[in-house]
């Protein structure tokens, strides 16, 4: 491969992870948010307040590369016991991205 082959393959292999669009949409219907964080896109901080407060361990950050926007913030891994806990990660959360409900 001589140099001007390669300088027309390399947009192909920078933008290649970008083109799979379509299971991106099936990865996020997979993304769970704790009660009550219907707002976690624009008021969550990704401080970890949340995750580390649950006594149950039900949150851990999202950590998928393709969704940057959602990158960090909190979703569910386990069954949450929301009532149980008393809204532990609600009442440690600064900016309200979860609330209580």
């Amino acid at each position: 491969m001589n140099r001007r082959e390669f300088l027309k393959m390399l947009p192909l292999v920078i933008l290649f992870p970008f083109s799979i669009s379509g299971k991106s949409r099936e990865r996020r219907k997979r993304l769970r948010r704790p009660p009550g964080g219907q707002g976690l896109e624009e008021l969550c901080i990704k401080c970890g307040r949340c995750i580390d407060s649950c006594p149950y361990n039900a949150l851990e950050p999202y950590r998928e590369f393709w969704d940057l926007k959602n990158f960090g913030t909190p979703h569910l891994v386990r069954k949450c016991y929301f009532p149980i806990c008393g809204h532990a990660c609600a009442k440690a959360c600064p900016t309200g991205a979860i609330r209580r409900i």
